[in-house]
């Protein structure tokens, strides 16, 4: 087998062996097969990054062996947070979630075993770290636990900060750093306000977030039941910007 950066390629296969975390151009149907290599175009495109594909014109014929390592690369449109292999299934969308009194502002991926410091947590849009909360392995982190928001320009909506929560241990970016989707932000875990490791995925509008300290307003997280105003005011949907994000897990 073949190590492209990200993945392993299995030539006799002629496919990866593990999902892709990305998808790099929603409106191709090729992008959503996350085993393909290269588009399935192998004599005409390769794929040097294991994360997405690139035109071959002066390599027709390919050989993962003459793969150039600074190969052109495309930064794809949105990256899945994490490994659909590690996640075991959904246990709260954006809304009202099942059980509780009050409206939920994101999405929660829990992972397999509930196994903490094990799944990577990634980056799903270009950005800026706004915001890193380092609550330590096992801090309450004012119920975020260990946590990173990302400041997104939306095209449609303007500013926008998607938060990573309740990660294991202290994030692996900083505030300022620019990031890509499908970097690694951190890792999975079961800090601050959770019962089992979980990924808690949310998406903040200005209202919800404070230029006093440059952070998340604290009481923003969980509206009342009945209070769908508050919800659309401070956050908005995460497959809103990312379509198709929970079709990667079914």
């Amino acid at each position: 087998m073949y190590y492209y950066n990200a993945r392993y390629y299995d030539p006799w296969l002629g496919r990866f062996v593990q999902a892709d975390t990305v998808v790099p151009e929603l409106g191709n149907p090729q992008d959503w097969n996350r085993f393909s290599y290269a588009a399935n175009s192998p004599l005409r495109y390769l794929d040097p990054t294991g994360h997405w594909w690139a035109e071959s014109a002066d390599n027709p014929i390919f050989d993962p062996a003459n793969v150039p390592q600074n190969a052109p690369q495309e930064t794809p449109q949105f990256a899945l947070p994490i490994d659909p292999n590690e996640v075991e299934g959904i246990s709260g969308t954006y809304g009202q979630i099942e059980g509780y009194g009050y409206l939920h502002a994101g999405i929660d991926f829990n992972v397999k075993n509930e196994a903490e410091g094990v799944a990577a947590v990634y980056a799903t849009h270009p950005g800026t770290v706004a915001y890193v909360r380092d609550a330590g392995l096992d801090g309450w982190g004012g119920g975020y636990g260990n946590a990173v928001w990302i400041k997104y320009e939306d095209p449609e909506r303007g500013t926008l900060y998607i938060g990573s929560l309740h990660m294991y241990d202290t994030p692996s970016v900083s505030v300022g750093q620019e990031v890509k989707p499908g970097d690694q932000i951190g890792i999975v875990g079961n800090t601050g306000g959770s019962t089992g490791a979980h990924l808690h995925l949310e998406v903040r509008t200005r209202e919800a977030w404070s230029d006093k300290g440059n952070k998340p307003k604290p009481g923003r997280c969980c509206p009342d039941s009945d209070d769908t105003d508050a919800l659309h005011r401070d956050f908005v949907d995460p497959e809103s910007i990312y379509p198709g994000l929970l079709d990667a897990y079914r």
